[in-house]
């Protein structure tokens, strides 16, 4: 778009279409979300310089978002990988794996999401190796990191080990990535990437098939630290470590050795660890990707108190489960802009009845909700949808206070696709983007509706996406 498009775009609303009443409740918004004192209601003249000011706040604040955007879009990343002489069939594609990801996320242009990309890498071994440790400290320069990845080599362990120990020092190598790599004190999108084929050291983190856990099997392998890391360390320490610095983790499996130690991992961590499998490179991309998009959300609360919630992915038993009678509720598009700044109370459409089962646990959760399966049974053909309940404290499911977060997410969303919508016939009349050229420029929202659960003399809300 040129700079005499920008010129003439002009918003589908004019400020002064308002009621003096509706100007001064807008800049009193303005003013309030500064932390600043609006005071009274004031006259059509002193209005101007009352919006001057406005402006400026507005344009401060947004020149902050603009840099904490900027700052999420400089990436540390830590490569932490296994090293050990089991990873020698694996080293290779390992080693070509994360050499094309950083080919890809370095990669010059006008579309690059990082703007600046630090690279370090940290090889881990065993308690016992003489040299347990491989660390490359974190660098910019792409080729100096190909050069270290290019001459790394697995290596086996002293004779007693290779037949006697198969887990390894993965608490070491976690605290060597977290506290001996200059992480960045600034905000920035910081992700520790771990590749490995065997778990931990200690019996807990071990799957219930694993060969190497017991002396007693016919492999002769036993984990010489079965009651954990001899060390003292734990994954609670580690994980507290990573929030605090707000460092994302992410995990490339190898084998299903590693299942139950990155299952015990997430508990510590709050939240479910995205498990990639390694050789695929456009997916690990993408997730690096969507981390440095989404990191001024994610960072702030990278550390927040982990949540104690039981999670189970796979899919339920419909036919084991309860069906549950209710209604949902969604809301009507708003039909202006100048509706939605004028907080005009929004419609609600009518309630249609519906019928859906509910998974027992979530299969994920955030900060502020669970997400959990559900079983649309409101026509003759069952249909897969996602709910998603409010980590609710001290909270009665069947109060009113109870079901305003709901309805007030709801006209949110529903404001949001409209806004969405108007955005894009700007972008196609005013611009002249043609949407089949340019579809990500375009914006779409996901449509939700309100599930009020008839259960006795309860109303238990949750929302649909």
């Amino acid at each position: 778009m040129s700079s005499n498009d920008q010129a003439s775009f002009n918003l589908p609303f004019d400020f002064s279409d308002f009621s003096l009443s509706d100007r001064n409740k807008s800049l009193r918004q303005i003013y309030e979300d500064e932390g600043l004192n609006y005071g009274k209601d004031v006259s059509a003249a002193e209005l101007k310089s009352r919006m001057s000011n406005a402006v400026k706040l507005r344009k401060a604040s947004v020149a902050n978002v603009l840099k904490l955007i900027n700052s999420s879009r400089k990436v540390q990343l830590c490569f932490l990988v296994d090293v050990t002489g089991s990873m020698t069939s694996y080293i290779d594609g390992v080693r070509d794996s994360i050499l094309r990801i950083v080919e890809k996320l370095t990669a010059a242009g006008s579309g690059a999401i990082a703007k600046e990309v630090s690279l370090a890498f940290v090889g881990y071994r065993d308690f016992g190796y003489e040299n347990p440790f491989e660390l490359l400290p974190f660098t910019e320069n792409a080729e100096n990191f190909r050069q270290f990845c290019s001459k790394i080599q697995t290596t086996r362990g002293p004779k007693y080990m290779i037949e006697n120990d198969m887990p390894e020092d993965v608490f070491g190598g976690l605290e060597k990535a977290i506290s001996n790599l200059s992480w960045s004190d600034q905000m920035c999108t910081k992700i520790i990437f771990h590749i490995a084929d065997h778990p931990c050291h200690g019996k807990k983190y071990h799957t219930s098939n694993y060969p190497y856990s017991d002396r007693s099997n016919d492999n002769h392998h036993s984990d010489r630290y079965p009651d954990g890391d001899p060390n003292g360390r734990t994954e609670e320490m580690l994980f507290n470590a990573l929030r605090e610095k707000g460092i994302q983790y992410h995990f490339g499996k190898i084998t299903s050795h590693t299942d139950k130690m990155i299952e015990l991992f997430s508990e510590a961590m709050g939240s479910e660890i995205e498990v990639f499998d390694i050789k695929n490179v456009d997916k690990l991309v993408d997730c690096i990707v969507s981390s440095v998009s989404i990191g001024t959300s994610v960072l702030p609360s990278m550390k927040a108190k982990k949540l104690d919630i039981k999670t189970e992915k796979a899919m339920p038993d419909w036919s084991k489960l309860p069906i549950f009678k209710g209604a949902y509720l969604s809301y009507e598009m708003p039909e202006t802009v100048i509706e939605v700044i004028s907080d005009v109370p929004m419609t609600p459409k009518r309630a249609t009845k519906a019928k859906i089962q509910i998974a027992e646990h979530p299969f994920a959760h955030g900060s502020e909700r669970k997400v959990f399966y559900g079983n649309d049974m409101s026509s003759n053909s069952p249909t897969d949808i996602v709910l998603k309940e409010y980590i609710r404290q001290n909270t009665d499911a069947a109060s009113r206070s109870a079901a305003i977060p709901y309805e007030i997410a709801t006209q949110m969303q529903t404001i949001a696709e409209y806004l969405a919508s108007v955005f894009n016939v700007c972008l196609k009349e005013k611009a002249g983007i043609i949407p089949e050229n340019h579809l990500e420029l375009y914006i779409k929202f996901l449509k939700v509706q309100v599930k009020i659960i008839f259960e006795g003399d309860e109303n238990y809300p949750v929302p649909l996406s």
